[in-house]
This record gives C-alpha cells, structure tokens and sequence, in this order.
C-alpha cells in the first residue's frame, strides 16, 4: 500500500528590494503568505492543519514537483542564511513574546508586520533569531 502524499504549490512572489517570497497552496486556500523558508513554514502549516504523514511542493507555474518532506520532521526545522553567505538548515525557533510584541499584529497587506517604531537594523545579530541577522521590515505605503 502507497501512503498518500499532499501536494501543496509554491507561488513566487517578487516583493521589491527583498527578493522572492513564497506563498503556499493547499488546493485552492493560501496556508502560508511571503515566506523565506516555504517548504519549513508550510510544514509547520499542514502540522497545525491536523496533516501527518509526507507532503510534496510543485511549482505553481510548470507544475513540476521539487522536494518531498515528512511534516512532522519538517515542521521542527528551518533554513537560515548566515552573514557570510552559508546556508544551514537549523532547529526550528518560535519568535520569542519579546520580539513578537515589539513587531504587533500581523497584516498580509505588507507582506510582514513592521514594528511601530519603525525598521530594525540588520547590522547587529537578532537574539531570537540565533545570532543571524533579520530581514528589514519594510513599510508599504497604504493604496490613495
């Protein structure tokens, strides 16, 4: 007998001066929004779902699969790129209550929370983050 294998699609996302961001699909409902680590997030998404098991990312445009991942195993990981340019995949680390009340609420309209005070630095290591720098949160402008 074959275990059953989710599919979940990966839609690139060009988010200006940062790069590509990834949102997840499964079926026709976005689980995950403008994510660095798709596969590792939407881990932790189907997990959260209620999902077991194994799950596949295929490229939202050609359709073609990419990686297959266990959920359970997946969902406990993370990709960090370090400041000299290595990339390694880590335990996963929750943001700490710390770091989540200084960037507020979440809104998907900018695509990351900034926080009220304005941009963080990326020069100095982010604590909650294990020692490796952050994203600079950007301010969108709201639509006129």
């Amino acid at each position: 007998m074959t275990a059953t294998i989710i599919d979940v699609r990966l839609r690139a996302v060009w988010v200006s001066e940062v790069g590509y961001r990834y949102d997840v699909l499964l079926g026709a409902e976005i689980i995950v929004q403008r994510s660095r680590d798709p596969e590792h997030d939407a881990a932790r998404a189907l997990l959260a779902l209620g999902y077991r098991g194994r799950f596949r990312t295929v490229d939202f445009v050609t359709d073609g699969p990419r990686m297959i991942h266990d959920i359970e195993k997946a969902a406990k990981q993370r990709v960090v790129e370090r400041d000299d340019g290595r990339i390694v995949v880590l335990r996963y680390r929750p943001m700490s209550e710390a770091v989540r009340a200084r960037f507020g609420a979440h809104t998907s309209a900018g695509g990351s929370a900034a926080p009220p005070d304005g941009p963080v630095s990326t020069h100095e290591p982010a604590e909650a983050a294990g020692s490796e720098t952050c994203a600079v949160p950007q301010r969108i402008p709201e639509p006129a």
